[in-house]
């Protein structure tokens, strides 16, 4: 279960398994694929609910409003 509290650990948790496994997960299946990235997407969003660190957003530039 994702939770505020371990978002950012499985989050990287799942950027590292990726970059580790990048070659085989398009053998996985399609809805398996699906839920991985609706996974991360659920991940990165609660990222973004968490003030990070100090007073600065560590947001990506596509998720920062101008």
């Amino acid at each position: 279960m994702i939770n505020k509290k371990n978002a950012k650990r499985v989050l990287q948790d799942e950027i590292e398994w990726c970059r580790a496994n990048k070659n085989m997960a398009p053998t996985k299946s399609e809805s398996w694929r699906k839920g991985f990235i609706s996974g991360l997407m659920q991940a990165k969003r609660l990222l973004r609910q968490i003030p990070a660190e100090g007073s600065v957003k560590h947001v990506g530039a596509r998720g920062r409003k101008a």
